[in-house]
Protein backbone atom coordinates (compact mmCIF):
# COMPACT_ATOMS: atom_id res chain seq x y z
CA UNK A 1 0.00 0.00 0.00
CA UNK A 2 1.25 3.11 -1.29
CA UNK A 3 2.65 5.50 2.15
CA UNK A 4 -0.07 8.35 0.42
CA UNK A 5 -2.75 6.74 2.35
CA UNK A 6 -1.66 6.45 5.42
CA UNK A 7 -2.48 9.65 6.88
CA UNK A 8 -5.85 8.87 6.60
CA UNK A 9 -5.87 6.24 9.49
CA UNK A 10 -6.70 6.32 12.65
CA UNK A 11 -4.30 4.62 15.41
CA UNK A 12 -4.35 0.97 15.53
CA UNK A 13 -6.28 1.23 12.07
CA UNK A 14 -4.75 -1.47 9.20
CA UNK A 15 -5.86 -1.30 5.53
CA UNK A 16 -6.66 -4.53 4.42
CA UNK A 17 -7.92 -4.09 1.06
CA UNK A 18 -7.12 -0.81 -1.43
CA UNK A 19 -8.84 -0.88 -5.04
CA UNK A 20 -8.45 2.02 -7.34
CA UNK A 21 -11.62 2.26 -9.14
CA UNK A 22 -12.92 4.12 -12.34
CA UNK A 23 -14.77 3.22 -15.66
CA UNK A 24 -11.83 2.51 -17.80
CA UNK A 25 -7.90 1.60 -16.50
CA UNK A 26 -6.69 5.15 -17.00
CA UNK A 27 -9.14 7.07 -15.66
CA UNK A 28 -9.73 5.43 -12.34
CA UNK A 29 -10.84 8.21 -9.53
CA UNK A 30 -11.79 7.01 -7.08
CA UNK A 31 -10.04 4.86 -4.34
CA UNK A 32 -11.00 2.75 -1.49
CA UNK A 33 -9.72 1.64 1.25
CA UNK A 34 -11.27 -1.14 3.45
CA UNK A 35 -9.54 -1.03 7.03
CA UNK A 36 -10.04 -2.91 10.27
CA UNK A 37 -12.15 -0.20 11.77
CA UNK A 38 -14.21 1.56 8.40
CA UNK A 39 -14.34 2.43 4.86
CA UNK A 40 -12.48 5.23 3.46
CA UNK A 41 -13.31 6.82 -0.34
CA UNK A 42 -11.08 9.32 -1.63
CA UNK A 43 -11.86 10.94 -4.37
CA UNK A 44 -8.79 12.61 -6.43
CA UNK A 45 -10.44 14.82 -9.00
CA UNK A 46 -11.99 17.09 -7.05
CA UNK A 47 -10.82 16.07 -3.73
CA UNK A 48 -13.17 14.63 -1.55
CA UNK A 49 -12.84 12.22 1.41
CA UNK A 50 -15.58 9.84 2.86
CA UNK A 51 -15.58 7.65 5.49
CA UNK A 52 -17.78 5.25 6.58
CA UNK A 53 -18.48 2.40 9.78
CA UNK A 54 -19.05 -0.89 8.51
CA UNK A 55 -22.44 -0.46 10.81
CA UNK A 56 -23.50 2.67 8.82
CA UNK A 57 -23.44 0.89 5.68
CA UNK A 58 -26.90 -0.24 4.29
CA UNK A 59 -26.12 -2.12 1.44
CA UNK A 60 -22.82 -2.64 -1.16
CA UNK A 61 -23.87 -3.07 -4.39
CA UNK A 62 -22.95 -3.58 -7.92
CA UNK A 63 -25.16 -2.44 -10.88
CA UNK A 64 -25.55 -1.73 -14.43
CA UNK A 65 -28.98 0.42 -15.08
CA UNK A 66 -29.00 0.36 -19.52
CA UNK A 67 -31.53 3.40 -20.10
CA UNK A 68 -33.19 1.98 -22.83
CA UNK A 69 -35.58 4.99 -23.73
CA UNK A 70 -32.67 7.09 -23.97
CA UNK A 71 -31.33 5.10 -26.88
CA UNK A 72 -35.01 5.45 -28.26
CA UNK A 73 -35.14 9.01 -27.98
CA UNK A 74 -31.89 9.34 -29.81
CA UNK A 75 -33.00 6.75 -32.67
CA UNK A 76 -35.91 9.02 -33.12
CA UNK A 77 -34.12 12.28 -33.27
CA UNK A 78 -31.93 11.09 -35.89
CA UNK A 79 -34.59 9.57 -38.22
CA UNK A 80 -36.70 13.14 -37.20
CA UNK A 81 -33.30 15.00 -38.53
CA UNK A 82 -32.80 12.52 -41.78
CA UNK A 83 -36.57 13.82 -42.51
CA UNK A 84 -35.86 17.60 -42.05
CA UNK A 85 -33.15 17.46 -43.77
CA UNK A 86 -34.16 15.73 -46.83
CA UNK A 87 -37.11 18.16 -46.84
CA UNK A 88 -35.96 21.15 -45.35
CA UNK A 89 -37.19 23.43 -48.28
CA UNK A 90 -40.40 22.80 -47.60
CA UNK A 91 -40.58 22.85 -43.99
CA UNK A 92 -38.96 26.14 -43.48
CA UNK A 93 -41.69 27.38 -46.41
CA UNK A 94 -44.50 26.25 -43.79
CA UNK A 95 -42.27 28.20 -41.37
CA UNK A 96 -42.45 31.06 -42.94
CA UNK A 97 -45.83 31.19 -43.54
CA UNK A 98 -46.78 30.96 -39.54
CA UNK A 99 -43.55 33.25 -38.86
CA UNK A 100 -43.54 35.96 -41.65
CA UNK A 101 -41.28 38.36 -39.85
CA UNK A 102 -38.70 35.71 -39.52
CA UNK A 103 -38.31 35.09 -43.23
CA UNK A 104 -34.97 37.21 -43.73
CA UNK A 105 -33.35 35.06 -40.49
CA UNK A 106 -34.43 31.60 -42.20
CA UNK A 107 -33.35 32.39 -45.26
CA UNK A 108 -30.20 34.38 -44.41
CA UNK A 109 -26.90 33.24 -45.36
CA UNK A 110 -25.31 29.87 -46.69
CA UNK A 111 -23.98 27.14 -44.10
CA UNK A 112 -22.59 23.87 -45.61
CA UNK A 113 -25.30 24.35 -48.07
CA UNK A 114 -27.57 25.21 -46.12
CA UNK A 115 -29.72 28.41 -45.16
CA UNK A 116 -29.29 29.62 -41.57
CA UNK A 117 -32.65 28.85 -40.55
CA UNK A 118 -32.41 25.26 -41.73
CA UNK A 119 -28.43 24.75 -40.46
CA UNK A 120 -29.73 25.87 -36.66
CA UNK A 121 -32.81 23.14 -36.56
CA UNK A 122 -30.67 20.56 -38.21
CA UNK A 123 -27.77 20.69 -35.85
CA UNK A 124 -30.38 20.94 -32.53
CA UNK A 125 -31.70 18.12 -34.07
CA UNK A 126 -28.71 16.60 -34.34
CA UNK A 127 -27.20 17.79 -31.21
CA UNK A 128 -30.06 16.79 -29.36
CA UNK A 129 -29.82 13.00 -30.89
CA UNK A 130 -26.63 12.79 -29.79
CA UNK A 131 -26.65 14.11 -26.30
CA UNK A 132 -29.62 11.14 -25.69
CA UNK A 133 -27.42 8.39 -27.51
CA UNK A 134 -24.61 9.93 -24.73
CA UNK A 135 -26.93 9.41 -21.99
CA UNK A 136 -27.60 5.80 -22.91
CA UNK A 137 -23.74 4.67 -24.01
CA UNK A 138 -22.75 6.02 -20.14
CA UNK A 139 -25.83 4.11 -18.92
CA UNK A 140 -23.98 0.96 -20.24
CA UNK A 141 -21.35 1.49 -17.65
CA UNK A 142 -21.83 -0.30 -14.14
CA UNK A 143 -21.53 1.80 -10.90
CA UNK A 144 -20.80 0.56 -7.17
CA UNK A 145 -23.38 1.47 -4.98
CA UNK A 146 -22.65 2.24 -0.96
CA UNK A 147 -26.27 2.65 0.72
CA UNK A 148 -25.59 4.64 3.33
CA UNK A 149 -28.17 4.63 6.95
CA UNK A 150 -30.33 8.31 6.49
CA UNK A 151 -27.68 9.42 3.85
CA UNK A 152 -27.52 9.86 0.17
CA UNK A 153 -26.06 6.77 -1.31
CA UNK A 154 -22.46 6.91 -2.68
CA UNK A 155 -22.33 5.89 -6.98
CA UNK A 156 -18.79 5.30 -8.40
CA UNK A 157 -19.21 4.74 -12.22
CA UNK A 158 -16.26 1.29 -12.38
CA UNK A 159 -15.49 -1.68 -14.17
CA UNK A 160 -16.87 -4.96 -12.80
CA UNK A 161 -12.93 -6.24 -11.92
CA UNK A 162 -11.88 -8.97 -9.38
CA UNK A 163 -10.44 -5.85 -7.31
CA UNK A 164 -14.11 -4.93 -6.91
CA UNK A 165 -15.48 -8.07 -6.30
CA UNK A 166 -12.95 -8.63 -3.30
CA UNK A 167 -13.93 -5.27 -1.94
CA UNK A 168 -17.40 -6.13 -1.73
CA UNK A 169 -17.10 -9.19 -0.24
CA UNK A 170 -14.76 -8.16 2.03
CA UNK A 171 -17.03 -5.17 3.46
CA UNK A 172 -20.41 -7.47 3.65
CA UNK A 173 -17.95 -9.77 6.13
CA UNK A 174 -17.01 -6.52 7.85
CA UNK A 175 -20.55 -5.07 7.51
CA UNK A 176 -21.76 -8.36 9.10
CA UNK A 177 -19.30 -8.59 11.77
CA UNK A 178 -20.03 -5.44 12.88
CA UNK A 179 -23.89 -6.31 13.67
CA UNK A 180 -23.04 -8.92 15.30
CA UNK A 181 -23.36 -11.66 12.65
CA UNK A 182 -21.75 -14.66 11.56
CA UNK A 183 -19.25 -13.35 8.72
CA UNK A 184 -20.10 -16.01 6.43
CA UNK A 185 -23.98 -17.26 5.85
CA UNK A 186 -24.63 -21.00 6.85
CA UNK A 187 -24.26 -23.32 3.92
CA UNK A 188 -27.10 -26.17 3.53
CA UNK A 189 -25.93 -29.86 4.58
CA UNK A 190 -24.30 -31.56 1.80
CA UNK A 191 -26.98 -33.60 -0.47
CA UNK A 192 -29.70 -30.93 -0.04
CA UNK A 193 -30.29 -28.45 -2.84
Amino acid sequence: MPEEYTSYLLPNEKIELSANLGFIKYVQLYVILATNMRIIIIKKFPRNLIELEYKDTEVVEYYTNVEWLQLLYAGFLFILSWIFFVNRDAILKKMTLFLPPAEPIIYAGNFFGMTAGSFLVFAALIIAAIYFFGLFVISLFGRLRVLIYEQAPVEIVAAFTPELQQLIKLINIKKRMMNGKPAALPQPPKGIA
